[in-house]
């Protein structure tokens, strides 16, 4: 994320990211700390202190990584964030492991993370066998959801309809 400081003395980026069994969200830039708010909805609330305040029209990345443990969500893989403080980019990055490859890819953009009634859909293009979704002048309190598949669960999609 990208955060712009639309005003002076803008010490954190607040949001949420969708909390499912023993996801973890870890800040891989270097800043002051990550703390943790409630769960609410199975969003968990997560602040990101800067190393210094921004001014007016300053800005700063922030990179972050989501980890989940659970099969089902190694099977039908996402990661997604309600955008909750201004900013100009939003960009999402899939590195899938070693001798892994993804098949394909959706950018959904929803009002919330639990309506299924969706805005927008669009496919993710391959570059370099990894996931790119950058989204230009992201809207605040909107839910962005990228989704992919690997070979192995289109098979398994494939072989037991529903």
């Amino acid at each position: 994320v990208v955060v712009k400081a639309l005003a002076g003395y803008v010490t954190r980026y607040d949001g949420r990211y969708h909390v499912r069994d023993k996801s973890e969200l870890k800040v891989k830039t270097p800043h002051k700390g990550l703390t943790y708010g409630d769960v609410v909805h199975a969003l968990r609330r997560f602040y990101v202190e800067f190393e210094h305040p921004l001014l007016k029209n300053e800005t700063t990345t922030i990179i972050m990584e989501v980890n989940w443990e659970h099969q089902q969500q190694a099977d039908y893989p996402e990661a997604s964030i309600i955008v909750a403080c201004p900013t100009d980019v939003l960009k999402f990055l899939v590195q899938p492991p070693p001798n892994e490859h993804i098949i394909k890819a959706e950018g959904i953009v929803r009002l919330n993370h639990a309506t299924h009634d969706h805005i927008s859909i669009e496919e993710i293009p391959l570059i370099s066998k990894q996931l790119l979704w950058d989204i230009t002048q992201p809207v605040l309190s909107l839910y962005y959801q990228i989704k992919w598949k690997w070979p192995k669960s289109a098979h398994l999609e494939d072989t037991h309809p529903q």
